[in-house]
């Protein structure tokens, strides 16, 4: 199997995919970074290689990969290289190929900050010290990009991917607690909300032109 890890950083991701027998490849836009990812693959003896590279042009051919993953990159880029991010990953992509993709909740992190201010609130102190941390207006504003599941959805369509689907893990900061479980994981909308990231699968279409007469 084919993977790429798009925004690779340190490699992590490439490591654990290429200890499981993956041939792995990675781009980032760092030179010290993708210098140190390949002197890890080479270490542990993995197939592939890193690259540097912006992710809206990715240096791979069309319809190379089985799978693209991309675990807290997303949120770095702005939503124009959000869009053409997915649609470089679209075209690198086999068909029938999985895009995945991890980053922040957008929601979930604007929930979380009304819950603080009300907090701060209840308890006499001034809500205006609460800020979203790496977004807009923050004091290290990396995070130019966060979102939500709605908008997520919609820049996948407007990249080209037709289906996919999103997964939802149990928010646990307040301990293990039955109802916050089901209301993360398995209440439409509310769990749009109450869980921390946003994890997507998603699918390269598949043509008929792909299948032989």
């Amino acid at each position: 199997m084919l993977i790429l890890d798009l925004g690779c950083a340190d490699g992590a991701q490439m490591v654990y995919c290429g200890l499981q027998g993956a041939t792995v490849y990675g781009q980032d836009l760092s030179q010290e970074q993708v210098d140190r990812v390949n002197q890890k693959l080479a270490y542990l003896h993995l197939v592939g290689e890193a690259r540097v590279g912006d992710a809206t042009e990715l240096s791979f051919d069309t319809a190379t990969f089985d799978a693209v993953i991309s675990s807290d990159f997303h949120e770095h880029l702005d939503a124009p290289a959000q869009v053409a991010a997915l649609r470089e990953c679209l075209r690198v992509l086999k068909p029938g190929g999985t895009l995945v993709l991890k980053t922040p909740n957008l929601g979930y992190l604007r929930a979380s900050l009304w819950y603080k201010r009300l907090r701060a609130l209840l308890h006499g102190r001034t809500p205006f010290g609460y800020t979203i941390p790496h977004a807009k207006g923050s004091f290290d504003p990396q995070h130019v990009g966060l979102t939500t599941r709605w908008h997520l959805a919609r820049h996948l369509h407007e990249a080209g991917f037709l289906n996919w689907e999103f997964h939802y893990a149990a928010l646990r900061r307040f301990g293990l607690r039955p109802l916050m479980d089901v209301a993360s994981t398995e209440v439409p909308i509310l769990r749009d909300w109450l869980c921390e990231d946003l994890v997507c699968r998603a699918w390269k279409p598949i043509a008929l032109s792909h299948f032989p007469d």
